[in-house]
């Protein structure tokens, strides 16, 4: 495909011009010959976007995939919009492209506000690896496949299913790796060994891309760690996995994630995983985990053999309390309706599925649960070398110590869900507040009060001075990119 040819069609096609149908904002963030800036329908009501300007040698390359490309895990790209006078580098390309309020992934993960289950972070690597698939099949390498390049546009740390991610930053064609081994920027800390070797495009493949898809897992697993992280220079880095370092397990992490970590690290890409293989293999982890019964056909896709391209026989266990099966723990304890919970305010216990309903109507605050931090620090003091009692730091009762792990694992589990149900209690407060329109003095909800002003502000019975600032303070009202 003749590129300039191709964009010049593109071009031609182009169904946005600015100022008509979009209107640019503020810069957002820019580098290495990326700018993104905030923008806004203009009179039309559609997912909220952003403007990529696009520049240097690779920007036709890397719009042109963009455009053609459709994946319900890849950035959805809009199309090219016309510049119509506005003032571009002549080497310039405009895009928009939608926007993820959630941001990427790996810096959401570093936040810490975002803490997935086990569960949750399979259903991520399933989405990543089907979008893998689709560019591998297309003759695409990604080429720089890192949580930073994975746009969260729907985040739930225990619901697998709400959570939706797409991979954009990508550009290097098969084609292009191909071509003379022209030395090129490469993420040290991701990269197979064999690009570290060449320090060019020649070695990129779909099994290149395997092992960095290995750290990314890692790196989601580490909750946004750095890899490598206890090394400050990239060079010896470098060095290190030349000479055969690897990354360690995660201190949370599935046991058979890890293994296919593992796998996705051999040394010699020819022993490595497609991406087809590699995504089988967590689906098939991932329906272990949601059923009761083991059938004769998971089983058999569980288990390694000549017959079937399962890369591991896959551990599991059952649960106790409900009998279904499970690869992770903790994140099957975030959903067993048969596992009984201590209520914090009365100690008495409850199963799951009636917990919820009876901590909103338990009234009981036993003596324990009002001591201070002062108290617990006296009862701390008080205790002596031979006590068989501890203190727990979280609901300041006094534990047998034979107990203490179980209580207090028990008892970070009964606050983590009081505050998730203070968190879902704010969010449908929230969604009652209601705010007046600056245009026609109506009241509407605090979640449809923006979307009612860019329509009541183009109405003409409007004063154009309150629409000017009306629209002033909107225009600064936009989130932040990614």
């Amino acid at each position: 495909m003749n590129n300039i040819t191709s964009l010049t069609t593109l071009k031609q096609q182009s169904a946005y011009i600015l100022d008509v149908h979009v209107r640019q904002g503020e810069k957002i963030t820019g580098g290495f010959g990326k700018t993104f800036y905030k923008a806004q329908w203009i009179n039309k009501k559609n997912s909220p976007i952003v403007l990529l300007e696009m520049r240097g040698n690779k920007a036709n390359v890397e719009a042109i995939l963009y455009i053609t490309l459709h994946h319900p895990h890849i950035i959805k790209t809009y199309g090219l919009v016309e510049p119509n006078g506005h003032r571009i580098h002549s080497d310039s390309i405009l895009l928009l492209q939608e926007y993820a309020e959630n941001g990427d992934l790996g810096t959401l993960l570093n936040t810490k506000y975002f803490i997935p289950s086990q569960y949750v972070l399979l259903e991520i690597f399933i989405q990543i690896s089907s979008a893998m698939i689709y560019l591998s099949e297309n003759g695409i390498i990604h080429g720089d496949l890192a949580c930073r390049n994975a746009l969260v546009f729907q985040s739930h740390p225990h619901e697998p299913k709400k959570n939706l991610v797409k991979l954009i930053d990508f550009g290097l064609t098969r084609d292009d790796s191909k071509t003379l081994d022209v030395k090129i920027d490469i993420p040290i800390r991701y990269v197979a060994t064999e690009i570290l070797h060449s320090q060019g495009q020649s070695n990129y493949s779909e099994k290149s891309e395997v092992y960095s898809f290995g750290v990314l897992m890692w790196e989601a697993c580490s909750y946004g760690q750095i890899p490598y992280d206890d090394i400050d220079d990239d060079k010896q880095v470098e060095k290190e996995k030349l000479q055969g370092k690897k990354l360690t397990q995660p201190t949370k992490c599935d046991q058979n994630i890890w293994k296919l970590m593992n796998i996705c690290w051999n040394d010699r890409p020819s022993d490595r995983p497609n991406f087809k293989i590699i995504h089988k293999q967590l689906e098939n982890i991932q329906n272990i985990q949601s059923s009761s019964v083991l059938s004769d056909s998971m089983l058999s896709s569980s288990r390694r053999s000549e017959d079937n391209s399962c890369l591991f026989e896959i551990e599991y266990k059952i649960c106790n309390d409900c009998g279904f099966l499970y690869t992770d723990k903790d994140s099957h304890l975030n959903k067993c309706n048969g596992q009984k919970l201590t209520c914090f305010q009365c100690g008495k216990q409850y199963q799951r599925a009636i917990y919820d309903d009876h901590v909103k109507t338990c009234g009981i605050l036993p003596d324990a649960m009002i001591n201070t931090k002062a108290t617990l620090d006296r009862n701390s003091l008080e205790l002596s070398p031979t006590t068989t009692q501890l203190p727990c730091e979280i609901c300041n009762r006094l534990i047998d110590k034979s107990q203490f792990k179980i209580h207090q694992k028990q008892c970070d589990e009964n606050d983590r869900r009081r505050i998730e149900n203070k968190r879902r209690e704010i969010e449908r407060s929230e969604s009652n507040v209601e705010a007046e329109c600056t245009f026609c003095n109506r009241m509407y909800s605090i979640n449809e009060v923006d979307n009612h002003q860019k329509n009541c502000s183009s109405n003409p019975i409007n004063v154009p001075d309150t629409l000017s600032i009306q629209t002033e303070e909107r225009s600064s009202s936009i989130p932040s990119i990614y």
